[in-house]
């Protein structure tokens, strides 16, 4: 298993720690201005007396290639990492590889050429050749930006429609296009829904294989793909209602699961869904990915909640993992009131 501590910047990312071990002065002292301008632009967005204690960029250039790596080595098979990995942190490594284009613009020829650009060039290389295009419905993470060609390459990893281990699309709630540690999450009310939205036509036929769901959590809403390869939408319907109730009926502490996107487990990689957690009379709501891959069981596609890992509200590098917050009672009126 990986093992890492949070201040080690190349945890699982041997290939950039090498490289950077490599780097000549002259591409050092580049870097170092770049990393420079980075927190200056951090500590714009914080408190003065925060800001004074701030002496390296949390997004520094070693940190975003170190972190492209690590985000290339979990879609290849085999990866043995045990971290936790929320799909915020999916969108967020996304971004941060967009932003190297810009870092290696700014950087001088010979690092182009030689172990920044190459090791670029290696980590990109197979995004595009192992894994399959997105569908056309796909829809990039709010708030995030899309430029990056290695960007829109690992978004295309992502998506549904192959028979060959395929790697389902999210539909991310990241943060935004200056990789804010978390969105916030503060509503004026309670209100909470799951619901359909659109399903393909007739006339689409075998063309179109996805409908359109969204979910609300108070003031937030997010609207996700729905793969409709292996669940119709009657059975991600049935699946919405019976985990509701597992969180209903558990009482405090009940953990359950709505599945939001899924292929057949005998041949995929990711389920996507919105871990639920009951404490008390609040719920909070959160967005994963389960990695069948990883379990120590096989996946019950009936009973997702099997498979949630505990909450938490912090991941392995400190940032606020992204939630939204309910009420059991917004919950219990949802059912009675019936699925849209």
């Amino acid at each position: 298993m990986t093992k890492h501590r949070a201040h080690d910047t190349f945890w699982a990312a041997p290939e950039a720690g090498a490289a950077w071990g490599a780097l000549s002065r002259t591409t050092l002292e580049a870097i170092a201005r770049c990393d420079a301008e980075r927190l200056a632009v951090e500590r714009s967005r914080v408190a003065p007396r925060i800001a004074a204690e701030m002496t390296t960029p949390v997004y520094s250039v070693a940190d975003r290639f170190a972190s492209w790596e690590r985000l290339v080595r979990r879609l290849e098979p085999g990866w043995d990492g045990d971290d936790f990995y929320p799909v915020s942190a999916y969108g967020n490594d996304l971004d941060s590889r967009d932003a190297l284009d810009q870092v290696m613009r700014a950087l001088p020829d010979e690092a182009v050429e030689g172990q920044p650009g190459q090791l670029l060039t290696g980590l990109d290389a197979p995004l595009p050749r192992r894994h399959p295009p997105r569908p056309a419905a796909f829809a990039p993470p709010l708030g995030t930006s899309d430029g990056g060609q290695a960007g829109r390459a690992a978004r295309r990893v992502v998506a549904a429609e192959t028979a060959t281990r395929p790697v389902a699309h999210p539909s991310l709630t990241a943060r935004g296009p200056e990789l804010v540690t978390r969105i916030p999450t503060t509503s004026r009310s309670d209100r909470f829904s799951v619901e359909v939205l659109s399903v393909p036509s007739p006339a689409e036929g075998e063309r179109a294989r996805e409908a359109m769901g969204a979910i609300t959590v108070g003031d937030f809403e997010e609207r996700f793909p729905m793969s409709l390869s292996y669940w119709d939408v009657d059975q991600y319907r049935a699946g919405w209602t019976r985990s509701l109730g597992v969180l209903v009926e558990g009482g405090d502490g009940a953990i359950s699961c709505l599945v939001t996107s899924i292929h057949d487990p005998a041949d995929s990689n990711f389920v996507f869904c919105w871990p639920v957690y009951r404490s008390g009379n609040m719920v909070h709501v959160q967005n994963a990915i389960i990695f069948l891959d990883e379990l120590e069981e096989q996946f019950v596609p009936a009973e997702p909640w099997r498979f949630v890992c505990p909450r938490r509200t912090v991941d392995d590098d400190g940032r606020e993992i992204s939630e939204w917050q309910t009420t059991i009672s917004e919950v219990e009126n949802f059912l009675r009131a019936g699925m849209a």
